[in-house]
Protein backbone atom coordinates (compact mmCIF):
# COMPACT_ATOMS: atom_id res chain seq x y z
CA UNK A 1 0.00 0.00 0.00
CA UNK A 2 1.14 3.47 -0.51
CA UNK A 3 0.19 7.17 1.17
CA UNK A 4 0.02 9.80 -1.21
CA UNK A 5 -0.76 13.42 -1.00
CA UNK A 6 -2.59 15.06 -3.82
CA UNK A 7 -2.06 18.63 -4.96
CA UNK A 8 -5.27 19.86 -3.42
CA UNK A 9 -3.57 18.92 -0.43
CA UNK A 10 -5.96 15.27 0.45
CA UNK A 11 -4.44 12.54 1.33
CA UNK A 12 -4.89 8.85 -0.23
CA UNK A 13 -3.71 5.10 0.34
CA UNK A 14 -4.05 2.52 -2.36
CA UNK A 15 -2.25 -0.41 -3.48
CA UNK A 16 -1.32 1.37 -6.40
CA UNK A 17 2.20 2.39 -7.30
CA UNK A 18 1.24 6.71 -8.67
CA UNK A 19 4.68 7.80 -9.29
CA UNK A 20 4.61 7.07 -12.65
CA UNK A 21 0.76 6.96 -13.63
CA UNK A 22 0.02 9.09 -16.61
CA UNK A 23 -3.62 9.55 -14.38
CA UNK A 24 -1.78 11.16 -11.47
CA UNK A 25 1.11 13.39 -13.36
CA UNK A 26 2.02 16.34 -11.26
CA UNK A 27 -0.54 15.70 -9.27
CA UNK A 28 0.54 13.47 -6.35
CA UNK A 29 3.74 13.20 -3.90
CA UNK A 30 4.43 9.92 -2.59
CA UNK A 31 4.87 10.42 1.17
CA UNK A 32 5.09 6.99 2.72
CA UNK A 33 4.90 3.77 1.94
CA UNK A 34 1.71 1.72 4.06
CA UNK A 35 2.77 -2.25 5.17
CA UNK A 36 0.30 -3.54 6.63
CA UNK A 37 0.99 -6.79 9.10
CA UNK A 38 -1.94 -9.49 10.06
CA UNK A 39 -0.69 -9.40 13.88
CA UNK A 40 -1.13 -6.04 14.31
CA UNK A 41 -3.42 -5.10 11.41
CA UNK A 42 -1.85 -2.26 10.20
CA UNK A 43 1.63 -0.60 10.63
CA UNK A 44 2.62 2.51 8.67
CA UNK A 45 6.24 2.84 8.07
CA UNK A 46 7.42 6.54 6.79
CA UNK A 47 10.65 7.59 5.56
CA UNK A 48 13.24 8.61 8.43
CA UNK A 49 13.63 12.03 6.21
CA UNK A 50 9.36 12.47 6.33
CA UNK A 51 9.51 12.69 9.76
CA UNK A 52 12.82 14.02 11.10
CA UNK A 53 11.79 17.38 10.29
CA UNK A 54 12.80 19.81 13.37
CA UNK A 55 10.71 18.96 16.16
CA UNK A 56 8.40 16.14 15.12
CA UNK A 57 9.02 13.72 16.42
CA UNK A 58 8.50 16.01 20.40
CA UNK A 59 5.23 17.11 18.61
CA UNK A 60 3.96 13.15 18.13
CA UNK A 61 4.93 12.86 21.51
CA UNK A 62 2.88 16.58 22.83
CA UNK A 63 -0.29 16.05 20.34
CA UNK A 64 -0.45 12.43 19.27
CA UNK A 65 0.44 10.54 22.51
CA UNK A 66 -2.44 7.56 21.58
CA UNK A 67 -0.43 6.31 18.84
CA UNK A 68 1.89 3.48 19.70
CA UNK A 69 5.20 4.43 17.61
CA UNK A 70 8.71 3.54 17.56
CA UNK A 71 11.98 4.29 15.85
CA UNK A 72 13.83 1.39 14.21
CA UNK A 73 16.87 2.35 11.85
CA UNK A 74 15.46 4.80 9.38
CA UNK A 75 11.89 3.88 10.31
CA UNK A 76 9.06 5.37 12.27
CA UNK A 77 6.70 2.93 12.55
CA UNK A 78 3.21 4.18 13.58
CA UNK A 79 0.78 0.65 15.32
CA UNK A 80 -2.72 0.08 14.98
CA UNK A 81 -3.07 3.53 13.56
CA UNK A 82 -7.15 4.49 11.80
CA UNK A 83 -7.23 6.80 9.20
CA UNK A 84 -7.89 9.73 11.19
CA UNK A 85 -5.08 9.06 12.86
CA UNK A 86 -3.27 9.01 10.21
CA UNK A 87 -4.83 12.75 8.90
CA UNK A 88 -3.79 13.53 12.07
CA UNK A 89 -0.31 12.79 12.23
CA UNK A 90 0.08 14.57 8.57
CA UNK A 91 -1.36 17.52 9.69
CA UNK A 92 1.14 17.83 12.80
CA UNK A 93 3.89 17.22 9.84
CA UNK A 94 2.20 19.89 7.64
CA UNK A 95 2.30 21.69 10.72
CA UNK A 96 6.13 21.18 11.78
CA UNK A 97 7.58 21.71 8.25
CA UNK A 98 5.22 25.54 8.02
CA UNK A 99 6.64 26.38 11.74
CA UNK A 100 9.91 25.48 10.22
CA UNK A 101 10.01 27.71 7.65
CA UNK A 102 8.97 30.50 9.85
CA UNK A 103 11.90 29.88 12.30
CA UNK A 104 13.92 29.91 8.93
CA UNK A 105 12.40 33.40 8.15
CA UNK A 106 13.06 34.98 11.12
CA UNK A 107 16.38 33.84 11.45
CA UNK A 108 16.57 35.71 7.64
CA UNK A 109 15.12 38.60 9.47
CA UNK A 110 17.22 39.01 12.00
CA UNK A 111 20.62 38.48 10.22
CA UNK A 112 19.48 41.43 7.64
CA UNK A 113 20.91 43.86 11.15
CA UNK A 114 19.32 46.68 12.50
CA UNK A 115 19.12 50.51 11.78
CA UNK A 116 20.90 52.99 13.61
CA UNK A 117 21.92 56.11 13.14
CA UNK A 118 21.71 56.13 9.35
CA UNK A 119 23.40 52.52 8.98
CA UNK A 120 23.16 49.20 9.00
CA UNK A 121 24.36 46.95 11.87
CA UNK A 122 24.74 42.68 12.30
CA UNK A 123 22.40 40.90 14.75
CA UNK A 124 24.81 38.05 14.19
CA UNK A 125 25.15 35.83 17.39
CA UNK A 126 28.67 37.63 17.66
CA UNK A 127 27.23 41.12 17.04
CA UNK A 128 25.28 40.77 19.61
CA UNK A 129 27.39 39.37 21.96
CA UNK A 130 29.68 42.25 20.97
CA UNK A 131 27.23 44.83 21.62
CA UNK A 132 26.55 43.55 24.96
CA UNK A 133 30.37 43.34 25.95
CA UNK A 134 30.33 47.26 25.27
CA UNK A 135 28.02 48.47 26.92
CA UNK A 136 28.65 46.24 30.11
CA UNK A 137 32.34 48.15 29.14
CA UNK A 138 31.07 51.36 29.71
CA UNK A 139 28.75 51.00 32.37
CA UNK A 140 31.85 49.57 35.13
CA UNK A 141 34.16 52.34 33.73
CA UNK A 142 36.46 50.03 31.72
CA UNK A 143 35.66 51.76 28.19
CA UNK A 144 35.64 55.25 27.44
CA UNK A 145 33.28 57.32 25.29
CA UNK A 146 33.35 58.50 22.28
CA UNK A 147 33.66 54.14 20.63
CA UNK A 148 33.88 53.45 16.98
CA UNK A 149 31.42 50.66 16.23
CA UNK A 150 31.40 48.92 12.60
CA UNK A 151 28.55 48.99 10.46
CA UNK A 152 27.62 45.52 8.70
CA UNK A 153 29.31 46.86 5.66
CA UNK A 154 32.20 47.86 7.69
CA UNK A 155 32.10 51.39 8.16
CA UNK A 156 32.46 53.35 11.39
CA UNK A 157 29.50 54.78 12.98
CA UNK A 158 31.01 57.03 16.34
CA UNK A 159 28.60 56.62 19.71
CA UNK A 160 29.48 59.47 21.60
CA UNK A 161 27.18 59.62 24.78
CA UNK A 162 26.34 57.00 27.49
CA UNK A 163 22.46 57.63 26.22
CA UNK A 164 23.13 56.90 22.30
CA UNK A 165 24.66 53.75 23.36
CA UNK A 166 21.54 53.00 25.50
CA UNK A 167 19.54 54.01 22.48
CA UNK A 168 21.83 51.68 19.88
CA UNK A 169 21.75 48.12 22.48
CA UNK A 170 17.89 48.41 22.38
CA UNK A 171 17.20 49.19 19.40
CA UNK A 172 19.27 46.32 18.25
CA UNK A 173 17.97 44.12 21.14
CA UNK A 174 14.69 45.36 20.14
CA UNK A 175 14.61 44.28 16.46
CA UNK A 176 15.73 40.82 18.21
CA UNK A 177 12.93 40.60 20.03
CA UNK A 178 10.38 41.66 17.60
CA UNK A 179 10.98 39.54 15.09
CA UNK A 180 11.25 36.50 17.41
CA UNK A 181 7.39 38.02 18.34
CA UNK A 182 6.15 37.62 15.40
CA UNK A 183 7.17 34.39 14.21
CA UNK A 184 5.99 32.97 17.34
CA UNK A 185 2.64 34.97 17.03
CA UNK A 186 2.39 33.14 13.68
CA UNK A 187 3.64 29.79 14.81
CA UNK A 188 0.88 30.42 16.84
CA UNK A 189 -1.87 31.04 13.94
CA UNK A 190 -0.87 27.41 12.54
CA UNK A 191 -0.68 25.34 15.67
CA UNK A 192 -4.52 26.78 16.12
CA UNK A 193 -5.72 25.44 12.47
CA UNK A 194 -7.37 22.19 12.24
CA UNK A 195 -6.83 21.24 8.79
CA UNK A 196 -3.80 20.82 6.89
CA UNK A 197 -5.32 23.41 3.47
CA UNK A 198 -5.25 25.42 6.34
CA UNK A 199 -1.83 25.72 7.27
CA UNK A 200 -0.96 26.02 3.95
CA UNK A 201 -2.96 28.81 3.50
CA UNK A 202 -0.85 30.67 6.39
CA UNK A 203 1.75 32.88 4.84
CA UNK A 204 4.53 34.81 6.48
CA UNK A 205 4.51 37.86 4.79
CA UNK A 206 7.31 40.11 6.80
Amino acid sequence: MYFYKLDDGQYIKTSRNLDHSPDYAGRVTRVSTVAYNEATRQKVRLDLSFVSKPGFIKRIDESLGAIDYTLKGDTLVVEDSTPEELQALFLEYNKCIKNSEIDARTRDLINQGFQFGGNQFSLSDTAQRNWMAIRSAVEVGDLDLPIKVSTIDDLEHEIRTPDELQSFFLTGIGTVKYHYGTGRDLKGVVDSKNDTSEVAAVEDVR
